[in-house]
């Protein structure tokens, strides 16, 4: 079984979307995470770690952009409230 988190993200332009992420929840069993991003376009479809990565790592190997506007999308970008 797999645990799934979502990280929001915000452009300065305005458009919003996500970092999806799954996790190996089980006990005994080795750690696995894989990323993703919803509503933003991204070089990779994906981003899959044996062990773990912060977020923040996640968003530079998945090389975010914005749709509308263009810009890269960084760590700062993540809504945090």
């Amino acid at each position: 079984m797999a645990t799934h988190s979502k990280f929001p993200l915000k452009c300065s332009c305005g458009h919003t979307g996500a970092i999806a992420m799954s996790e190996n929840d089980q006990p005994y069993s080795k750690c696995w995470e894989k990323y993703r991003v919803e509503n933003f376009n991204s070089m990779r479809a994906d981003v899959y770690v044996d062990g773990s990565i912060s977020v923040d790592e996640a968003i530079a190997r998945l090389s975010v952009t914005c749709p509308d506007c263009g810009a890269s999308i960084t760590h700062e970008n993540l809504n945090r409230d």
